[in-house]
């Protein structure tokens, strides 16, 4: 449930993803829309995120996002334990465009290097900490 100073976002149903459905979280139309990323952080960046957009950290230049919801996934659930977090989120995103030069294009995602380039949050999937990714 959004907090008062936060969004409606949509929460997505966590689906249990596995080799078959390619580990994709979100439904096809949003993994395969060119303006649309996914960023996975520890659960409890979920309403400071929603409130305040995203943020680089002291030791990061720039907030990544990656191009498909699988590459999320595994981020959060290899970093899970280095968080001391055992739950996690991935965020869809949608940006206007991504042909702004503090945009850096990757194979598999996109460096943001502006904090007032934010997209604007579609939704969110809770990874729960059962889940094993293999």
């Amino acid at each position: 449930m959004p907090t008062d100073d936060a969004p409606a976002v949509q929460e997505f149903p966590f689906p249990w993803p596995n080799e078959a459905s390619g580990y994709a979280l979100f439904p096809p139309e949003l993994e395969n829309d060119e303006l649309v990323f996914f960023h996975g952080t520890p659960k409890k960046n979920l309403d400071p995120i929603r409130r305040e957009g995203f943020k680089r950290s002291d030791s990061l230049p720039s907030v990544s996002y990656a191009r498909k919801s699988s590459m999320s996934l595994d981020h959060v659930v290899r970093k899970r334990h280095e968080w001391n977090e055992p739950e996690a989120v991935v965020f869809v995103v949608r940006f206007d465009n991504t042909d702004d030069p503090a945009i850096v294009h990757n194979p598999s995602d996109i460096h943001v290097y502006k904090p007032e380039l934010q997209p604007k949050i579609l939704g969110y999937c809770i990874v729960p900490a059962n889940y094993e990714h293999r």
